[in-house]
């Protein structure tokens, strides 16, 4: 076996590379594997208090629920929230797409106002813009039957302290994958990136 300054500063060079390389996919992000194509809006309607504990309410406790259930809140704890099954800040879903069955025990309500009090005389905002946007897209799939392909679901995070909803997001995308549970947690990955934003008609 040769052993030469050449050979040994070669072999160095390709276990930095290949040392390289797999730091760099044990970093990449999960959604850089995108699961569906669409676009997010969403409505930051309150502060979202940062020492409170998220929880999610699930309707009905199907194998598809609480697979989402157990696999938005691991997202979560990715992002260093605090997560408790009693927890004050409460995620609700609604989905009309292949992730039926989901619905909370109180439906999403895309309509709601954050601040009680604003009045219809109001100068139109981004806010009212997006609500509205929520709101249309949300009509359209009752009139147009949509694929059943098609992933679309709502978000509600209440404050249980305040009764208040106090933000809400829609993601309305085509699949790219078969897998229901790179798709799920796609869709949460998505959710818990923009949470406590605004965004309207954000590609993805």
């Amino acid at each position: 076996m040769i052993d030469s300054p050449v050979v040994r500063m070669g072999a160095v060079a390709c276990w930095m590379l290949a040392g390289t390389a797999s730091a760099a996919a044990q970093q990449q992000p999960f959604h850089n594997i995108r699961a569906c194509d669409g676009t997010m809006s969403s409505l930051a309607l309150a502060p979202i208090p940062e020492a409170d504990a998220y929880a999610v309410d699930i309707l009905d406790p199907t194998d598809l629920a609480l697979r989402f259930r157990d696999i938005f809140l691991a997202e979560l704890k990715q992002a260093n929230k605090t997560t408790r099954p009693d927890g004050n800040l409460v995620f609700r879903f609604r989905s009309e797409s292949i992730f039926r069955g989901i619905t909370s025990r109180l439906q999403v309500n895309p309509t709601y106002r954050g601040d009680q009090g604003a009045t219809s005389a109001s100068p139109r905002t981004e806010e009212d813009e997006t609500r509205e946007l929520i709101q249309s897209d949300r009509r359209s799939r009752r009139d147009v039957p949509t694929s059943s392909q098609e992933v679309i679901v709502e978000a509600e995070l209440r404050n249980q302290e305040t009764q208040r909803v106090i933000w809400m997001a829609t993601i309305h995308c085509d699949p790219l994958t078969n897998d229901r549970n790179a798709l799920m947690r796609f869709v949460s990955e998505i959710f818990v990136e923009n949470l406590g934003m605004a965004v309207k008609q954000k590609p993805f």
